[in-house]
């Protein structure tokens, strides 16, 4: 790689960067081309010039972040830690990450227009076979309800992914929203949980 497409690829970058700050903050309808341009630094015309369209930037912005978010579960999740850490650190992650996304960037990200929806579609099942052995993990260890089948605990896994965000939606403000999402996050676990959800509850309660 050249100087030019070096410096090129770093302003692709910085472009993105700033979008998907201001689309976690905001939200991708609220956020207009100008301002991503005014946060990256650039032109407006250097944006289109680089994506296209609003929507081929918002597209290249979620692959990218899944990538991103991609690698580092598979790296967590693969490490040879034991299970407990690793579960600890899968519920609190997603925590975390509904704590700094604006709830329209997540309803979006979720329900989003096709192509978003086809992205999100492709890391799903890019991420079945980890989380097949992620599961089979849990149920070995006795964090995850040995009698209920793989097939059973990946549906339920489903159900949450995609209904929690529709029906966060009807609460009143976002104070509201994150705290349901938290003690929703709690009775997800414990409906699958094994022998051992006591030892993970007392981890959860010294965070």
């Amino acid at each position: 790689m050249n100087g030019f497409e070096r410096r090129r690829e770093k302003k692709k970058d910085s472009i993105r960067q700033a979008a998907l700050q201001l689309f976690m903050n905001h939200g991708m309808r609220r956020v207009s081309i100008g301002e991503i341009a005014a946060k990256a630094g650039v032109s407006q015309v250097t944006i289109y010039n680089h994506f296209g369209s609003k929507e081929e930037l918002a597209s290249h912005v979620i692959k990218h972040f899944l990538e991103e978010k991609w690698e580092e579960y598979l790296q967590q999740l693969e490490a040879p830690i034991p299970f407990i850490e690793k579960l600890n650190w899968f519920f609190l992650k997603r925590m975390q990450l509904f704590e700094s996304f604006n709830l329209d960037f997540l309803e979006e990200f979720v329900m989003g227009h096709p192509d978003i929806a086809a992205i999100t579609k492709e890391y799903e099942l890019k991420a079945r076979p980890l989380m097949i052995a992620f599961i089979e993990e849990g149920k070995a260890t006795g964090f995850f309800n040995k009698e209920l089948s793989l097939e059973t605990i990946l549906l339920y896994l489903n159900l949450y992914s995609t209904q929690m965000v529709t029906q966060l939606e009807q609460l009143p403000d976002d104070e509201t929203k994150r705290r349901v999402y938290k003690e929703l996050l709690s009775i997800f676990f414990y409906g699958i949980a094994g022998e051992k959800a006591e030892e993970l509850k007392q981890t959860w309660s010294n965070q």
